[in-house]
């Protein structure tokens, strides 16, 4: 069978407290991005990442935690995540988003195939 391979794209906007965040993406067992809490310092960084060659049948998992337990919302800054499918021509299959309000942590589970036949 031919294998078809997606883009999938993290966007993340802190809040102002960016040391309590971390987050990874894990496609098809394969760990894509790792960033634990400490990574980001600066809160008006732009995350911005997209990460090739996922398989059509990957199953992902992407994890994001906030150590004081509050989110990326709203009392400490307007922060929020998207994570987006994109095919080959950079085409929406499937969007993911959050308001950034999820206490100590959020699991978001997809699999490229899913968003494909969900069209």
């Amino acid at each position: 069978p031919t294998l078809f391979f997606y883009s999938i794209m993290v966007d993340i906007d802190l809040d102002s407290f960016p040391l309590e965040t971390g987050w990874n993406l894990t496609c098809g067992g394969t760990l894509k991005a790792s960033f634990p809490p400490g990574s980001y310092i600066d809160p008006t960084e732009e995350i911005l990442l997209v990460y090739d060659d996922v398989n059509y049948y990957a199953e992902c998992l992407f994890v994001i935690v906030d150590t004081a337990e509050d989110g990326i919302c709203c009392s400490n800054g307007l922060g929020s995540y998207n994570i987006t499918i994109l095919d080959d021509a950079n085409y929406t299959l499937l969007a993911i988003g959050n308001d950034g309000q999820f206490g100590a942590g959020k699991q978001e589970y997809f699999r490229v195939e899913d968003s494909i036949l969900t069209l």
